[in-house]
């Protein structure tokens, strides 16, 4: 996750951690879920391109027992009309050699694998930007934080 924090400072898109004081950890497997976060911030730095901000929440409800994930940035937005194709698999709106249309294909599969949600938002409107919201289950093992670290 460094590369993508370097990337991120270069371009000078601020980051914003919001974090709950008293996360649960979960049961999870940590190389997926860096894949996840690496490819939602890596979409939302594309996204960006210079100047923007990459908000990143994360809050508990300890009585279901649920971690929720939010990251939300400042880009271009993703069109309506284009909103339901995003997460099909070699489905790209990046240019020839910039994307492989399969990085938001995977991040639903890993949350699905991990007993969780994703669900994409977003206006279409430049500088409103798109927020990705991922729901996992939590228990008592486990550090999150600690995959969002660079």
């Amino acid at each position: 996750l460094e590369l993508i924090y370097y990337h991120l400072r270069k371009n000078n898109i601020h980051v914003i951690r919001e974090f709950a004081p008293e996360i649960p950890g979960i049961l999870a497997d940590r190389q997926q879920l860096r894949q996840l976060f690496l490819n939602l911030f890596t979409n939302a730095s594309d996204a960006m391109l210079k100047d923007g901000t990459l908000t990143i929440r994360v809050a508990a409800q300890t009585e279901e027992k649920k971690i929720f994930i939010e990251i939300a940035d400042t880009g271009t937005g993703i069109p309506p009309e284009i909103l339901p194709k995003v997460m099909e698999p070699f489905y790209t709106t990046k240019p020839e050699g910039k994307g492989t249309g399969l990085g938001l294909a995977i991040c639903r599969r890993i949350a699905q694998e991990h007993r969780g949600t994703f669900d994409i938002t977003s206006e279409g409107i430049p500088g409103k930007g798109t927020k990705i919201r991922i729901t996992l289950s939590s228990t008592d093992q486990g550090n999150l934080i600690g995959l969002m670290d660079p």
